[in-house]
């Protein structure tokens, strides 16, 4: 059951500390009437925020694995929250580099990571694929809502007193946070074994039992520690002494998983890769409601527009999570088509004029690509570095994305600024994401020949149908078969 809890308070966590950092576009608008600054500098805020939110996984990962993901979620709650109540105050767009950027970014990167690491401890197998697709569109809930919450608070309370009682919702991550605690070891008494005169108790936890009998003590982890006991005489200590020897033969040290992590050249390609396409969706994400201004529409069009995209990223968050349970697609197909999708969209949008049916369709596809994007980042990192690496490869992932994030946005408001319109923004952003599928292709095919089997020998059957005038002959049964492989 609390597997269950700890999934839906990961769920709101992750709608919180991923819904605000991408999601800006309300606030850039107002934010370049207030300080009256370029382009590229007023993008800098949420550019900054993405990149810390992004650059401090590799810091954030080696934390959580360290203290444990309760302490960590709540430790970022706090920070996160005390970000947004100080931008109040701001003064200039730098104040808010500085309290929304910095500091607001890096607390929400820990509450993140404190939530996907505790999915991961709580959830196995296909169940563990599935748990982490369901959290990953809570990133999808939270791009969704969070324009519309900002754009209400904003007309009622002016951006500053929406920043303010952002920071207030924020702290429900200090809550749900509380909730992470890794799993508890059970005992469980099963029933004597009549036959051979045992009696057997089960020591169990999320995924690993412990079988401990008159004469030894299993563990499939640790299966040479070997101790004389008896179940009626098992003392608290040698549980805790067993469990200690248990963890101690899984465990690794941070040291030797980065090492590790960082010599996996299809791990290392692949998140580089996955790195420039989310880098290339979130780019021109800052500027999307200036843009569609620019061509024409409406404030409240461009606001409906961005809702419905982010529905729809939404919604394929989770439909990837539902193709994977598919036989034989590979993990790396995904990425492929969400990247292609995402660069035709990109290289649209600035086709398609000012009409309002034809800017959200190509939205649609927009956020198709940018939600499968996003969903397969725990999927392909569970694949490729192992559910046992997964808070420390996730960090990894996260920094290739913060050192790409914290430069993209500022280089598109620059652009921007050079050529006076959005185009070539875009235009560079879709053969990023282009350049991205490419990868992504290589590294399949990669992946493909490298797990084909070897065989060096010829084995296969002749099968020679018995040669008789009866009509049952024909029948398929009747047959035998002749091995030549010997």
């Amino acid at each position: 059951m609390k597997k269950w809890m700890v999934l839906i308070m990961a769920f709101m966590s992750v709608v919180m500390s991923t819904g605000f950092p991408f999601n800006m576009s309300v606030l850039y608008v107002e934010w370049l009437d207030e300080f009256k600054k370029s382009n590229s500098e007023t993008a800098l805020v949420q550019s900054i925020c993405t990149g810390i939110f992004s650059l401090g996984g590799s810091i954030n990962g080696i934390i959580v694995t360290k203290f444990g993901p309760c302490r960590c979620g709540i430790a970022g709650g706090i920070v996160a929250a005390a970000g947004l109540a100080i931008s109040y105050f701001a003064t200039s767009i730098y104040f808010l580099v500085l309290s929304v950027g910095i500091v607001t970014g890096f607390g929400l990167s820990l509450s993140f990571i404190s939530a996907s690491t505790s999915v991961g401890l709580y959830f196995d197998g296909k169940q563990r694929l599935m748990a982490l697709a369901l959290v990953s569109t809570g990133g999808g809930v939270g791009a969704a809502i969070v324009p519309i919450i900002l754009d209400e608070f904003i007309g009622q309370y002016n951006w500053r007193g929406a920043l303010l009682v952002l920071g207030g919702i924020t702290t429900n991550l200090i809550a749900n946070a509380c909730l992470f605690t890794k799993p508890s070891f059970q005992i469980r008494r099963r029933k004597s074994d009549v036959s051979h005169g045992k009696s057997t108790i089960s020591y169990v936890s999320n995924n690993d039992s412990l079988v401990i009998t008159e004469n030894k003590i299993q563990h499939p982890l640790a299966t040479n520690a070997t101790q004389s006991s008896t179940c009626a005489s098992i003392s608290k200590s040698e549980i805790r002494r067993v469990h200690k020897e248990a963890d101690n033969s899984e465990r690794k040290g941070i040291f030797d998983i980065l090492t590790g992590l960082l010599k996996n050249k299809l791990f290392i390609s692949y998140i580089f890769a996955q790195a420039m396409c989310l880098a290339a969706y979130n780019s021109i994400m800052i500027f999307y409601i200036d843009f569609f201004k620019f061509k024409g529409l409406t404030r409240t069009d461009a606001v409906s527009i961005y809702f419905y995209m982010n529905v729809m990223s939404t919604v394929f968050r989770f439909v990837t999570g539902l193709l994977k349970q598919i036989p034989h697609v590979s993990v790396i197909a995904i990425p492929v088509f969400c990247a292609l999708l995402g660069a035709s969209s990109m290289g649209l949008f600035p086709l398609v004029g000012s009409s309002y049916i034809a800017n959200l369709l190509v939205a649609f596809m927009y956020g198709c690509g940018r939600g499968g994007m996003f969903a397969v980042l725990g999927i392909s990192i569970v694949k490729l570095a192992g559910p046992e690496n997964y808070s420390v490869a996730l960090g990894i992932s996260m920094t290739f994305s913060g050192i790409l994030n914290a430069v993209a946005g500022p280089v598109s408001g620059l652009i921007r600024d050079s050529t006076g319109n959005y185009d070539m923004s875009f235009f560079c952003s879709a053969a990023t994401a282009f350049v991205a599928c490419i990868v992504f292709v290589t590294i399949m095919f990669i992946r493909f020949f490298a797990n084909r089997p070897k065989s060096s020998e010829l084995n296969f059957e002749i099968v020679i149908r018995q040669k008789s005038w009866r009509r049952s002959s024909i029948l398929p049964w009747k047959k035998q078969s002749v091995d030549i492989s010997k």
